[in-house]
């Protein structure tokens, strides 16, 4: 599972050591963190093949990651960048193969 908080982080984490924790905050030692993203985030998704795909809030843009491409540094990969239509991605999901942004514009 893949996930980040509003500031510009990114963090992996095994699903399947989930159970066996005993307490939330013990989640925090199982976090891997992956890297910075290019400015902070709200939205993210992933397709069946491993690809991050998720919106950047200060660069009004999209980016990508195949994660079983290697390091998030070396990667990634400019979607889109609109000034005025992707100010704020709010919602990513992919569909059939295609990938759909919501923007708050």
């Amino acid at each position: 599972m893949l996930f980040g908080n509003l500031e510009k982080e990114l963090y992996s984490l095994s699903t399947s050591q989930l159970s066996t924790l005993e307490h939330a905050a013990d989640v925090s030692e199982l976090a891997v963190r992956l890297g910075k993203r290019n400015s902070g985030s709200d939205a993210m998704t992933s397709d069946d093949s491993g690809v991050l795909y998720y919106g950047l809030l200060e660069n009004t843009a999209a980016m990508m990651w195949n994660s079983s491409a290697g390091s998030f540094y070396h990667n990634r990969e400019l979607l889109a960048r609109d000034q005025e239509w992707l100010q704020w991605i709010n919602d990513l999901f992919v569909d059939d193969g295609h990938l759909w942004m919501v923007s708050n514009k």
